[in-house]
C-alpha cells in the first residue's frame, strides 16, 4: 500500500488501478494505518484521509459490513485516538475530523439512534479540554455532522448550547471561528425546528462578532457564506439581531480596501435578508435601504476604460465576479424583494443625478439601474413610464458608445417588463430610435445590442402595430444584413450578423404570414450562410441562421416554405451525416440549433417530414441521453467549485455536497422537448421509435437535475400512446410499462409546473386508453396521487394563512403568497382533469374510490371559507360527478347542492358560472332525481340573468350558463317548473353568443319548442314570432353557431317554414336591422 501511495505521484492511473484492486475492508485498515503514521509525508497522509472518507461515503455498508465486530471496535478506537492527537498540523487534523464525522454519520441508523455513543463523550471531553487543537477538533466534527446526537438530541440541547457559547467566548480566535461555523451548521441543519432555533438565537451576537473578526483576519470567508445561508434559510433566527447584522454587512461591503470577493459576500448577505424577510427588513433596516442602493449604484460605476471596446467585434461579456455585475444583479433582486413602493423613489432620485453626469460611467450605470429595477418596480414604474422612456431615448445619441449600449439595454428590458403597454405607447419613438443605431454602423457592439433590443420589442409588440412598421423596419434590416454579409466575407466580422438573423426571425414570428412579402429578401441569404459558413469560428452564426430560417418557415407557413424546407433539411443532413460533410461534435453550438430547427420544420411539413425522421432521430436521441456529470465533493473541494462556470453545488446536508456539471443539461432538455414534438406531429410514423424512447424517458421522470427534462418525459407519454393508434393491445402494454413510474414520480414531484405536466399526462392517458386498461389497483393508486395533491394543497393554504399572521407580513409578502396560491390552484385544476378523465371513462364505478378519498376533500373545497378559485374548481368536480354518474350522484346531494345553489349569488363570476353550469347538469343527467334542487335553482339563475351588469365582459359567461341551465331544466325536468311562466321569461333572455359550449343546449331547446308548436314560446296567436326571428338573425349575425351545426340547420329550416307565409315573414323581417337582415339572408342561402 505504501508503494501504491508513493506511485500516485508519478503514475496516477496505474496506482488508481492497483488501489481499486484492494478489497474495501482491507482499504480501511491500510488507509488508517498510513494516516496514523507520522513518519509519512504530510501530503500522502492527507491523501489517505481523503480516500478513507470517500470510502465511507461511497461504500460504507460494504466496507464496514465486511469488518468483524472486534475490527470495527478497533477502527473506532483508532479514529478517536487520531482525533485526540494534539500535535497534528491543522490540515491533517481537518482530514482526520472529516473521516471521524463520516464514520459517525453512517453509524446513525434510520431511527436516529447513534450506535457509537462513546463518541459523544469524547466530543464533549475535547470541547472541555484546555487544548486548543482538541477544542477545534470537537467543533470541526460537530460542524460536519450537526445531527450527531440523533434522536437523543433534545436531551443534549442545553449541553450543546453551553459548549458553543463557551467556545464563542474563548480567548483564542481559532476556537471562536470554529464555534461560529458549528453554530451555523447546526441551525441550518435544523431549519424547520422552531424550538431549536429559538433556544440558540441568543448566540447570534457572538456569531456576528466572530464574523466581523474573520473579516479583519482575512483568512477564511466561511462565516460570511454561512451568514448568507442562515439569513436565507432561517431568517427568524437572525431577526432579533437584524439591525446589527445589516449594519455589519453594509460596512464590510462599503470597505473598498477589502478584496472584492468579501465585499460581494457581505452585499449578498443584505440582498438575501431582503428576499427572505422583506417585512422585517423594511421595519428594522429601513435606514439601510438608501445606503444599500447608493452602494450598489456606486459599484455599478466601477468600470475600466477599454480603449478597444468600440472597435471590438466580440460580444460584451460581463465578468460575473466584477463589482458592476454583482451590484446590478443585487439591485434587481433588491427591488423584487422589497417592491417598487419602497425602492423606486430611492433609485430614481439617485439615478436622476447619474444620468446628468459628465462622467460616462455614471450615465451608463444609471441606465443599467433602470433596466435592473424594472421587474421589481413594475407597478410603480407603469404609471410614470413616459417620464422614464423619453429621457432614455435621448441617450441613443450619447457620444459614448457604452452609454448607447446601456440605453439599448434599458429600452429592450422595458419591452419585456412592461409588455404590451410599452409597445402600444412608445412604438413610434422606440422603433425609429433603435433603427437609427442599426444604420449608424459605427460600433458593432452597439449595433448588435440595438438588434437585441428590437427582438425584445418585436416579440411583445401586437401584430397589428408591428405590421405598420414592417416595410421600413425590414428595409433597414435588409440593408444592414447585406452590408454585414460583405464585412463577413472581407474582414471576417460577424457579431452584428449573428444578431441580425435573430432579429429578423423575431419580426417574422410576430408578423406571421404578413412576412411573406419579405420572404424572398431574406431566405436566399440565410441559405447562403448555411451553405458557406463552415469554418469553426462561424459555427454560432450558422447555428443562429438555421434557427432563423426555421422560425421564418413557421411564420409564413408550409405553402411558402415547403420547397425551402426540403432544401434546408437536405443541407443540414449533409452536414450532419457522413456524406462527405462535417461530423458535428456534441459540444458544437450548431447541434442544438439544428435539433430545434428540425423540430420546427417537422411542425411545418407534418407527416411529410417522415422521410427525414430516421436521419434526425440519432443525434436527438444521443443528446437526450446525455448523462449528468456528478462528483461527490470534500469540503475543501467545494471551494474550488463555488462560482465556477457550468457547475452547480447541491448540498446534501451535514456538510456534504455534490458538484453537478450543468454545461450540457440544457441541450438534454431541448432534445427531450424535440422528441415530444416529433411524437406529437408524426403520430404513427413515430411508432418505430416508441420502444427506444420509452426506455429513455422512464428514468427521466425522476431526473431531478432539470425540471424541463422531467416535464418532457411526462408530456410525451400520451403522444406515445397515440403513436400506437389502431393497436389497443400495444397501447395497454405501453401504459403498463409506464404507469407505476409516472404515478410514483407524480406523487414525489416537488415542482408545481412539472407536477401539472405529469397530471395532464395521466388524465390524457386515461382518456386515450380502453376502460379495461385500468384495474382496481391502478385506479386506487391514481386516486391516491390525486388525494395527495388535494391534501398538500390544503396544507400549503393553511401555511399561507399562518404567514399572514406574521409580524413582518406586508404587501410584498402578500404578493408572494398570492403567486403561490395561483400556482397551487393551477395544480388543482390538473388534479381535477384526472378526476374528470376517470369519471368520463369509468362512470359511476369510480364513485366508490372517490367516496373514500376524494369526496370529503372536494366537499371541503367548496366551503364558504375557501378562495373563489378553489370553490370554482370544487364545483367543476361536482359537475363532472353529476354528468358522468347521473342519478347515482344523488346520494351526495347534501354535500354539494346547498352550496351550489348559494353560489348562484356569489361575488365571483367564475363561481356563478360553475354553479350555473352545475344546475344545468343536475337537470340534464340527474333529471327527476334532482328535480327539487332544479326547482330551487330557478330564482338564483333568474337573478344572474336579470342583473343590470349581466352582459358585461366579466359576467357574460356566467349569465349565458344560467340561461343554458334554465333551458336544460325546461327540457329535462319540465315537471318541476311552470312552463307557461318560465319559457317566455327564458325567451326574453335570448340571444346568447359568447359561450360556444352552451349554444346547442339553448338553441336546441328553442328548436324543440318551435317544432312542437309550443304556445309557451310562440305566444298567443304566434305573437312572439318577430322576436324569435330577431333572435335567430342576431345569432347568425354574431356567428354563434358553427356552419356544420345541426342546430343551425334546424333554425334555418324553421325560418323557411315562416317564409311560407310571405306576409308574416315580411312583418318579422321588417323589424330587423340591416345587418341582421343580411346575416339572415346569407344563412338562408347556405341550404
Amino acid at each position: 500500500m505504501g508503494t501504491i501511495v508513493v506511485v500516485v505521484r508519478t503514475y496516477k492511473s496505474q496506482a488508481e488501478a492497483s488501489y481499486d484492486g484492494i478489497s474495501a475492508d482491507k482499504k480501511v485498515f491500510c488507509l488508517l494505518a498510513l494516516a496514523r503514521n507520522q513518519d509519512f509525508p504530510d501530503d500522502l497522509r492527507q491523501l489517505c484521509g481523503v480516500l478513507l472518507r470517500r470510502l465511507f461515503v461511497t461504500h460504507f455498508d460494504f466496507a464496514w459490513g465486511q469488518l468483524p465486530a472486534e475490527a470495527q471496535k478497533q477502527v473506532k478506537e483508532e479514529i478517536i485516538a487520531l482525533v485526540g492527537r494534539e500535535n497534528e498540523k491543522p490540515q491533517m487534523r481537518r482530514k482526520i475530523c472529516e473521516v471521524a464525522a463520516e464514520l459517525v454519520r453512517n453509524l446513525i441508523d434510520d431511527d436516529g439512534q447513534n450506535t457509537w455513543p462513546e463518541f459523544w463523550g469524547f466530543l464533549f471531553q475535547c470541547a472541555n479540554s484546555q487544548s486548543i487543537p482538541l477544542k477545534e477538533n470537537s467543533l470541526i466534527v460537530f460542524a460536519l455532522v450537526p445531527g450527531i446526537f440523533g434522536n437523543q438530541q433534545n436531551n443534549y440541547l442545553d449541553i450543546i448550547k453551553q459548549m458553543l457559547a463557551q467556545s464563542l467566548a474563548n480567548s483564542e480566535y481559532s476556537v471562536r471561528f470554529y464555534a461560529a461555523k458549528a453554530l451555523a451548521c447546526f441551525v441550518t441543519d435544523h431549519e424547520k425546528e422552531e424550538n431549536v432555533l429559538k433556544h440558540f438565537s441568543d448566540l447570534v451576537p457572538a456569531y456576528l462578532k466572530t464574523m466581523e473578526e474573520s473579516v479583519h483576519q482575512q483568512e477564511d470567508d466561511a462565516l460570511l457564506k454561512y451568514a448568507i445561508e442562515i439569513i436565507g434559510l432561517v431568517p427568524k433566527f437572525m431577526r432579533p439581531s437584524l439591525a446589527v447584522f445589516l449594519q455589519l454587512c453594509l460596512g464590510i461591503a462599503k470597505e473598498t480596501q477589502l478584496p472584492d470577493e468579501w465585499r460581494h459576500l457581505a452585499l449578498e448577505c443584505c440582498i438575501t435578508a431582503a428576499e427572505s424577510i422583506p417585512g422585517g427588513f423594511k421595519k428594522i433596516g429601513a435606514q439601510f435601504i438608501p445606503l444599500l442602493v447608493q452602494l450598489m449604484l456606486e459599484m455599478m460605476t466601477d468600470r475600466e476604460d477599454e480603449e478597444d471596446w468600440a472597435a471590438s467585434d466580440e460580444p460584451v461579456e460581463e465578468d460575473s465576479d466584477s463589482n458592476p455585475s454583482n451590484a446590478e444583479s443585487g439591485l434587481d433582486r433588491f427591488a423584487c424583494a422589497l417592491g417598487g413602493k419602497t425602492v423606486l423613489p430611492i433609485v430614481m432620485n439617485q439615478v436622476q443625478a447619474m444620468l446628468g453626469s459628465p462622467d460616462w460611467k455614471q450615465r451608463y450605470a444609471g441606465l443599467m439601474a433602470v433596466s435592473a429595477v424594472g421587474e421589481g418596480c413594475a407597478k410603480q414604474m407603469e404609471s410614470i413610464l413616459g417620464e422614464i422612456v423619453i429621457p432614455i431615448l435621448g441617450f441613443l445619441k450619447d457620444p459614448h458608445p457604452q452609454v448607447k449600449y446601456a440605453a439599448c439595454n434599458a429600452l429592450g428590458q422595458m419591452a419585456t417588463d412592461f409588455a404590451p403597454n410599452y409597445e402600444k405607447k412608445f412604438h413610434s419613438k422606440v422603433l425609429p430610435g433603435l433603427l437609427m443605431l442599426l444604420e449608424e454602423n459605427h460600433c458593432a457592439r452597439v449595433q448588435a445590442h440595438a438588434g437585441a433590443a428590437l427582438v425584445n420589442f418585436c416579440e411583445e409588440c401586437p401584430r397589428d402595430i408591428l405590421k405598420n412598421y414592417a416595410s421600413p423596419l425590414l428595409q433597414v434590416l435588409e440593408s444592414c444584413f447585406n452590408l454585414k454579409l460583405k464585412e463577413l466575407q472581407t474582414s471576417n466580422k460577424k457579431l452584428v450578423l449573428e444578431q441580425l438573423v435573430t432579429t429578423v426571425a423575431s419580426i417574422a414570428n410576430t408578423l406571421e404570414d404578413d412576412f411573406v412579402a419579405f420572404y424572398e429578401r431574406f431566405m436566399p441569404c440565410m441559405k447562403y450562410i448555411m451553405q458557406n459558413a463552415n469554418t469553426q469560428e462561424l459555427r454560432l452564426l450558422r447555428g443562429k441562421t438555421i434557427e432563423c430560417a426555421s422560425l421564418i418557415g413557421l411564420a409564413v407557413g408550409p405553402d411558402k416554405f415547403t420547397q425551402d424546407a426540403a432544401d434546408i433539411m437536405d443541407l443540414l443532413l449533409r452536414t450532419q451525416v457522413d456524406n462527405g460533410g462535417i461530423q458535428i461534435a456534441d459540444d458544437d453550438p450548431q447541434l442544438s440549433y439544428m435539433i430545434t430547427a428540425w423540430a420546427r420544420i417537422c411542425q411545418i411539413l407534418g407527416e411529410r417530414f417522415a422521410p427525414y425522421l430516421p436521419m434526425v432521430m440519432t443525434p436527438v436521441l444521443r443528446t437526450a441521453a446525455i448523462k449528468p456529470e456528478l462528483a461527490m465533493l470534500d469540503p475543501e473541494e467545494v471551494k474550488d467549485v463555488e462560482g465556477a462556470e457550468d457547475w452547480e453545488l447541491i448540498s446534501l446536508g451535514d456538510s456534504q455536497s455534490v458538484g453537478l456539471h450543468t454545461a450540457r443539461l440544457e441541450d438534454k432538455a431541448m432534445a427531450c422537448q424535440m422528441l415530444v414534438c416529433y411524437a406529437r406531429v408524426m403520430k404513427t410514423h413515430f411508432r418505430p421509435y416508441v420502444d427506444e424512447v420509452v426506455k429513455l424517458i422512464v428514468p427521466l421522470l425522476k431526473f431531478y437535475f432539470h425540471d424541463g427534462v422531467r416535464s418532457s418525459a411526462a408530456e410525451i407519454i400520451p403522444h406515445l400512446i397515440r403513436c400506437l393508434n389502431g393497436d389497443p393491445q400495444a397501447q395497454v402494454v405501453l401504459w403498463n410499462m409506464l404507469k407505476s413510474e409516472v404515478l410514483i414520480a407524480t406523487e414525489a414531484e416537488p415542482e408545481a409546473e412539472v407536477k401539472c405536466e405529469q397530471l395532464f399526462a395521466i388524465a390524457s392517458s386515461i382518456e386515450l386508453l380502453p376502460k379495461e386498461a385500468f384495474d382496481v389497483d391502478t385506479i386506487e393508486k391514481i386516486t391516491t396521487v390525486v388525494e395527495k395533491v388535494f391534501t398538500d394543497h390544503f396544507e400549503r393554504s393553511a401555511d399561507r394563512a399562518e404567514q399572514r399572521k406574521d409580524e413582518d407580513f406586508d404587501e410584498v409578502i402578500e404578493q408572494q403568497l398570492w403567486d403561490e396560491m395561483e400556482e397551487d390552484n393551477y395544480v388543482l385544476t390538473k388534479a381535477a382533469d384526472v378526476i374528470h378523465a376517470l369519471l368520463k371513462t369509468q362512470g359511476s364505478s369510480y364513485l366508490p374510490f372517490m367516496e373514500r378519498m376524494i369526496v370529503p376533500l372536494v366537499t371541503k373545497l367548496i366551503g364558504h371559507d375557501r378562495h373563489w378559485q378553489e370553490r370554482q374548481w370544487g364545483l367543476c368536480i361536482w359537475d363532472d360527478i353529476m354528468e358522468f354518474t347521473g342519478a347515482a350522484a344523488v346520494k351526495y346531494q347534501h354535500s354539494f347542492v346547498p352550496n351550489m345553489l348559494n353560489y348562484l349569488s356569489d361575488t365571483s363570476a367564475e363561481v356563478r358560472q360553475a354553479a350555473s353550469y352545475g344546475c344545468g347538469i343536475m337537470a340534464q343527467y340527474g333529471q327527476d332525481a334532482f328535480a327539487e334542487a332544479c326547482k330551487g335553482a330557478l330564482p338564483g339563475l333568474a337573478r344572474i340573468v336579470s342583473d343590470p351588469e349581466a352582459r358585461t365582459e366579466s359576467n357574460i359567461t356566467a349569465t349565458e350558463n344560467a340561461i343554458s341551465a334554465v333551458a336544460k331544466i325546461i327540457k329535462y325536468c319540465p315537471s318541476c317548473v311552470n312552463l307557461e311562466e318560465v319559457v317566455p321569461l327564458w325567451l326574453s333572455w335570448l340571444p346568447i353568443w359568447e359561450d360556444k359550449d352552451e349554444m346547442d343546449s339553448v338553441y336546441g331547446l328553442l328548436c324543440d319548442l318551435l317544432e312542437s308548436n309550443s304556445v309557451a314560446v310562440l305566444g298567443p296567436q304566434a305573437s312572439n314570432l318577430p322576436r324569435i326571428v330577431q333572435i335567430v338573425a342576431e345569432t347568425f349575425l354574431r356567428r354563434s353557431l358553427a356552419d356544420d351545426s345541426t342546430v343551425k340547420t334546424r333554425l334555418i329550416s324553421l325560418i323557411r317554414m315562416i317564409q311560407n307565409d310571405a306576409n308574416l315573414f315580411q312583418y318579422c323581417y321588417a323589424s330587423l336591422s340591416a345587418e341582421q337582415q343580411n346575416a339572415l339572408q346569407e344563412a338562408l342561402q347556405q341550404l
